[in-house]
């Protein structure tokens, strides 16, 4: 996909995701089994690339937000989004009339 074929609000997307994986860094979360600071390791390497995609503004922010990140957790990576401890049930299809 082209730059200029992305969607304009996609550069937001990418740059907000990266903001809140510094929010979310900050505390832990039971419902993903994080400790205080895991959340940095989130996809790192798939939110650059997204920014590399879209450019500009969008790898500023990324970079700005992981110079902040904390020595201490720099080795962690998680590559996918992990499972949690709770679900939301699923809803069964509405019947066609």
């Amino acid at each position: 996909m082209q730059r200029a074929n992305l969607p304009a609000n996609v550069m937001l997307d990418v740059s907000l995701s990266a903001t809140q994986v510094e929010r979310q860094a900050a505390k832990s979360d039971e419902r993903h089994g994080w400790g205080v600071g895991d959340a940095w390791g989130y996809r790192r390497g798939a939110y650059r690339r997204m920014a590399e995609l879209v450019g500009g503004p969008a790898v500023h922010d990324y970079d700005e937000t992981w110079e902040r990140e904390p020595e201490h957790t720099k080795h962690i990576h998680q590559l996918s989004t992990p499972k949690t401890k709770y679900t939301i049930p699923r809803q069964q299809p509405i019947a066609a009339a």
